[in-house]
């Protein structure tokens, strides 16, 4: 009976021992996952971001210096390279958060866009006040994903961390487990070789 209460204890330690491997695995997957969406779904989208708000002060500048008669090619040449940001950038994860205020930017950017074509086609009939209010805006919505892009930054960080923390501590758990288990196998062959079997009755009176 004590030998199949230890082969238990054994069998529940092993167990123990694969599941927290198991874990810890999954575990390792997870930080990978966040490791990787931390540059491709944080740190890249950051840099779009970035990009259009240049791009944005880039276009307002030429509209405001440029002569009528060349600043349609640069505008264009910019509204490309924002064309191509967009899509870029729309293939990154994003959180309704973001998304909601992706949609937002596209908004005020296509109004911009609009005022900025009628400003292009006749200087002396341009809206500056359109102009102005939707070039504040469209700022504004990539100033709020910037920040969004920084708070999941941190967060994906906060959990890698954890994780990182709760790998450690399981990895102590497992040793711990291991070492259980040599000392009770020790235990098992000692006591084997400490058995002392019964001398037969008839030897006894001889």
């Amino acid at each position: 009976k004590e030998k199949r209460k230890i082969v238990m204890v054994l069998l529940t330690i092993l167990v123990l021992a694969l599941v927290n491997n198991f874990v810890s695995r999954q575990q390792y997957d997870d930080l990978t996952d966040n490791i990787s969406s931390i540059y491709k779904d944080r740190l890249m989208p950051a840099s779009y971001i970035f990009s259009m708000s240049d791009l944005l002060y880039q276009k307002k500048i030429l509209l405001q210096t440029m002569p009528a008669d060349n600043v349609s090619a640069q505008l264009n040449q910019h509204n490309l390279e924002m064309d191509g940001i967009i899509k870029a950038y729309e293939v990154t994860y994003l959180t309704k958060e973001e998304q909601q205020q992706w949609k937002s930017f596209r908004l005020h950017l296509q109004h911009y866009n609009e005022a900025e074509a009628v400003a292009v086609s006749s200087f002396a009939h341009a809206d500056k006040e359109r102009l102005r209010t939707s070039f504040g805006k469209a700022l504004q919505s990539l100033k709020q994903l910037n920040e969004t892009q920084t708070n999941e930054g941190m967060r994906l960080q906060n959990d890698s961390k954890a994780i990182i923390n709760s790998t450690i501590t399981q990895a102590y758990l497992e040793v711990s487990l291991l070492f259980i288990l040599g000392i009770i196998g020790m235990m098992l062959l000692t006591t084997s070789e400490k058995t002392v079997y019964p001398v037969p009755h008839r030897y006894l009176y001889n």
